[in-house]
């Protein structure tokens, strides 16, 4: 079906549709998982893990502090005072008429948020790096998945959201999150210069073929052998599209995962022959 004639179906109709699709692509994801622990790829087995524990009940103090997250969520999606409050030195119209309960809802949803949680967490990695940190609540999930190990170094144009997302840090205790505040072209390379080499890369943000394309470039040089590289709303424009359609041909990569609204691609490293591409799965994340 076409976006534009999804685009003039009624909502109740389009909501009807993507669960009946949901139900009828689950027991083909389940297929998927299994296939993608078998990869001749040793991260292969720890992204199935990921994908496996997304909707299974957690321990009690890792599920406390999930709760914790979505707590936070939830304030922010009840909150309809503007961002924007006069108070920061930002041009005139940036964020002007959107609201915190708005801002918020670009988050990343309760599922895809927990496979970043568990990503993190079983990759262990040494520096994480986020683009486009939005209110707080994937860089939330990911520190957590880190927990404490290690640093997150999260960038974010928005000065009223990163403020946002301080404050959210701060009262869920996660003290291992750095901030850069500004555009990506200005920011990401001095990032990349004070942090290192990361081994976990989530960009979200500026979601086109070119600054995609060329954020992942500017990355790539500074990236460990291995690194982990997630890829958000790859489905989200035409632009996307493309910019996923090439990053997952790309043979730097030795193990492409499609997980539907989120590109997961792991890079070469020593020791590791060979490539794998999963097929696309629909119903673990939305």
């Amino acid at each position: 079906m076409t976006l534009q004639i999804r685009a003039r179906l009624p909502q109740p109709l389009r909501a009807a549709l993507r669960t009946a699709y949901r139900a009828a692509t689950a027991p083909s994801d389940l297929v998927a998982v299994r296939e993608l622990a078998r990869a001749p790829n040793p991260d292969a087995a720890r992204i199935a893990d990921a994908l496996r524990a997304v909707k299974k009940p957690l321990p009690g103090s890792e599920q406390a502090r999930i709760d914790a997250i979505e707590q936070a969520r939830t304030r922010m999606e009840r909150r309809a005072d503007p961002l924007v409050d006069g108070s920061l030195n930002v041009p005139p119209g940036y964020d002007v008429g959107v609201t915190v309960s708005q801002a918020c809802s670009a988050s990343k949803p309760l599922f895809a948020a927990l496979l970043l949680y568990h990503l993190a967490k079983r990759f262990r990695p040494g520096t994480a790096l986020e683009l486009g940190t939005n209110v707080g609540i994937s860089s939330a999930y990911i520190a957590a998945g880190l927990q404490g190990r290690e640093r997150l170094t999260t960038l974010e144009v928005s000065p009223y959201r990163l403020r946002l997302a301080r404050e959210v840090h701060a009262r869920l205790g996660l003290a291992n999150i750095g901030y850069r505040q500004g555009l990506f072209v200005e920011t990401l390379g001095p990032a990349l210069q004070e942090i290192g080499s990361p081994d976990l890369v989530f960009i979200d943000g500026h979601h086109q073929y070119e600054p995609t394309l060329a954020y992942f470039e500017a990355i790539w040089p500074h990236a460990r052998p291995g690194a982990l590289f997630i890829f958000d709303d790859i489905r989200w424009s035409q632009g996307m599209r493309r910019a996923w359609a090439k990053l997952r041909e790309d043979e730097r990569f030795a193990l492409v995962v499609d997980v539907g609204v989120l590109g997961l691609c792991v890079g070469r490293a020593p020791g590791v022959s060979g490539r794998y591409q999963s097929r696309r799965m629909y119903s673990i994340v939305r």
